[in-house]
């Protein structure tokens, strides 16, 4: 399936409360997506929130770049850079045991996160491992 005659699906990685998220390809930069996709049926429309989010905080290390959004027959569409593991996946590939250094690391990095978005207006409200991923550009979390 192709969306936005651009954006060609490969398989699906992640289901959210609001739809799922799908690994992609963008056909004019050859490069890896992540594209989420909700149903505009759906009483708990949620795409629409983030992509405000994402405006406000704007391009900045915490968030993943957006590249495209829009609508694909029923369903809102998010495009945006395809970033690394979650720390659930990463904690339980560690067989669920992180070192007291890199819990005291993440701890700080969660942290200035939240102080971030809380400096933008902005309250998270679902705070968990699996909404947490690592940036490949610059191996730091992001949201």
């Amino acid at each position: 399936m192709k969306i936005n005659n651009r954006f060609d699906l490969i398989k699906k990685i992640g289901k959210g409360s609001f739809g799922n998220v799908y690994l992609s390809k963008d056909t004019e930069t050859e490069k890896e997506v992540a594209i989420k996709m909700e149903s505009q049926k759906s009483d708990k429309q949620r795409l629409g929130n983030e992509i405000t989010i994402y405006n406000i905080l704007g391009v900045n290390k915490i968030a993943p770049k957006m590249i495209w959004y829009g609508t694909y027959y029923t369903y809102n569409v998010l495009v945006m850079e395809k970033m690394g593991l979650s720390l659930e996946k990463i904690f339980n590939n560690l067989n669920k045991c992180f070192s007291k250094k890199t819990i005291y690391l993440l701890t700080i990095e969660l942290l200035e996160i939240l102080d971030f978005l809380h400096n933008h207006g902005i309250v998270h409200r679902d705070i968990k491992p699996a909404n947490f991923v690592i940036n490949p550009k610059n191996g730091r979390l992001s949201i």
